[in-house]
Order: structure tokens, then sequence, then C-alpha cells
């Protein structure tokens, strides 16, 4: 069988390209994998390795109404659109016809919450998910929301390799990650950190991620006088080293889906604290046993789980053995057999 991936830029570092390459390198040890890029240079390498026959990058190669040929060339006969929100309806719209052709099975893989956009874009999505043949989603949450609109939906979750990391000191030191944008409330975190760091000044943040928010969040630290115990890492290709020498994950995000970054915090036995925000940190932190499960906007809480994570060692090692077994369905066996499944229909 030949199966395309559709992504936006397969070039990119975010969780939506970590699961397209985790896709393409378990679906090619059965089928035939091709990759179809909307954007990205023929001489950029993939921040994650891939595996597949071939990629066509549409912006350099190929016209946007060229995926039929495309499809047509290759013989594929399942499309997997690997989705932040938006591609799934703008792929359905510009490939209409695509969607009655009964040989083309059509997937389309959400990673934002359908409880993150506003009612008019909720229509939007619900109308065009309809006609794909099964939608994946990453939350409980979201397969609920699907069912009552009697769209076919399957849950398949972020997965992680559990490192057995054996976590033994403090380092005083917290670490965030993501997209320097607006969905990651990383304001939200300088000024939670403004208020921790006045009882706590030996402790220090490590930020990695750049994006267009840099400058005003520079502009917060100053405001914030909290510059010197703030780091902007920008873009980071390995990021293992820092979850090793981290004691807290922080999360600020306004909405997520299922953020691979509390996974891979979880996988390195280290404690987070996230907002409980539409969908996301509530499906991976266990609250009061592996992490705090703030509750959105909640900031004084928010300080408060960190003072105490910071000063209560005997918690805080509770937390970092209970990942041991909070960890378990998320494992990459179980997720590789339910891509492998699908896969085979």
């Amino acid at each position: 069988m030949n199966i395309a991936i559709v992504i936006k830029n397969m070039h990119g570092y975010a969780g939506t390209e970590n699961i397209a390459s985790f896709m393409s390198r378990v679906m090619s040890k059965h089928h035939k994998v091709f990759i179809i890029s909307y954007e990205g240079n023929e001489s950029d390498e993939p921040f994650y390795e891939y595996n597949y026959e071939r990629c066509y990058k549409l912006s350099s190669l190929y016209s946007e109404g060229s995926i039929k040929n495309i499809i047509k060339e290759e013989n594929i006969t399942k499309v997997f659109v690997i989705s932040m929100g938006k591609l799934s309806v703008s792929f359905f719209l510009k490939n209409i016809r695509l969607f009655f052709n009964k040989r083309i099975k059509i997937f389309s893989c959400e990673h934002v919450s359908i409880k993150s956009f506003n009612t008019f874009k909720k229509f939007i999505k619900i109308l065009t998910l309809k006609f794909y043949n099964k939608v994946i989603c990453l939350t409980s949450t979201d397969k609920v929301f699907f069912d009552r609109f009697l769209i076919n939906s399957l849950v398949i979750e972020n997965p992680i390799t559990f490192k057995s990391f054996d976590r033994k000191s403090r380092t005083k030191k917290a670490l965030a990650v993501g997209r320097l944008n607006n969905q990651k409330g990383f304001e939200r975190l300088l000024l939670i950190w403004s208020n921790f760091i006045k009882t706590n000044p030996e402790w220090i943040l490590n930020i990695a991620g750049d994006g267009e928010e840099l400058n005003n969040l520079l502009e917060y630290c100053e405001s914030y006088s909290i510059s010197d115990s703030v780091n902007f890492l920008g873009k980071v290709d390995r990021l293992d080293e820092l979850y090793q020498k981290s004691d807290l994950f922080l999360m600020t995000s306004h909405y997520e889906g299922l953020p691979m970054v509390l996974l891979e915090a979880k996988s390195w036995s280290l404690p987070c604290i996230a907002f409980n925000c539409p969908t996301g940190p509530k499906e991976i932190i266990e609250n009061n046993v592996d992490g705090f499960l703030i509750q959105n906007g909640n900031f004084n809480s928010y300080v408060e789980a960190m003072k105490l994570l910071s000063s209560d060692d005997e918690l805080y090692f509770d937390f970092v053995r209970s990942t041991k077994f909070t960890h378990k369905k998320f494992s990459v066996d179980i997720v590789k057999e339910k891509w492998v499944l699908l896969s085979n229909e």
C-alpha cells in the first residue's frame, strides 16, 4: 500500500513534525510512504528524521492543485493530513474531488483541540471533518466532542520513550519549551516567575524556543527586573541535557493539543506544573501524583505550587518516582501498534 503524509512544513520542530516523523518511520516498515510538504526548501535538512519513498515540496516543485496528480502518479490509497487547525480545512477545499474517490481513504490528524476554536471556526471544522474517513485526535475530550457530531474519530496519543533517568539531586533550574508565540503564554510565565523569584532568588528559568514574541518577552523581563534569572536559549537541537539538568518543567499555554514537551519532560522523570488549559495537560499530568494542574489563569496557585515543589524534597522525589508508572499509556509500543492497525485498515 502507498501512503501519503501531508504536512505544512516537514522542516519544523514542533509536535506535528515530530509525529509526522514517527508515523513515517512506523508506516514505512509495512508500506511505501510519501511526504507532501506545503513549505520548505529542497536544500534544508529536516529537524526530525523521516523515512519515505519520496518527498514532494509544493512550494518549490508543484502548484497546490497538483496533490491529486501526485496521488494518482504514486498510486496512493491513504492520505494522512497532519493539521494544526487550518490544514485539514484548506486541504479539503482545494482537493474536494479526492474525497469522492472511493479508492482513497483520507484521514485528518488534529493536533489542536477543537475546543480552542471560536464558534464560527468550530462550525467550519465540523462541516469539513465529516468528509474525512476518520479523524485522529489526541485526547478523549476531543473524541467525546466529535462523537456528539457523528464524526468518525479515534484517539491516538503522542508517544514517549521512558528514559528511566535516575534523578537524585536538585539543580534549582526550571525549564519551559515551545514556540515564542501567543498560544504558549510565555508572558504569563514571566509574570509568575517574577513572583516566585522574590523568595527563591537562586533559581534560574531556561526557555528553549524561538518565535515572533521574543522581543516582547525580553521587554517583560526588563520591566519585571528578572532578566538575570531568565535565559532565552533559542532553538535547541537536542533538549535531553536540559531535561536532565532541570528541577521543574513549566507550561503556561492558553491552549494545547497533546503537548510533546510535557510528554518528553515526563519521559525524563521531570515533575511538571501546567495550567489546566483546554485539553492536553490534564491528559498527561496526574495531579498531585507526578505534577500539578493549576486552574487556568490562577497565577497565585501556580506560584504556590512552584514554591512547594522547590522546597519539599520528599514530595518532589515522590513525583519523580511516580512517572515510572504514569507514563505507560504513552509508551511507544502501544502508540506504534495503533498507527500500524490504522494504516492496515
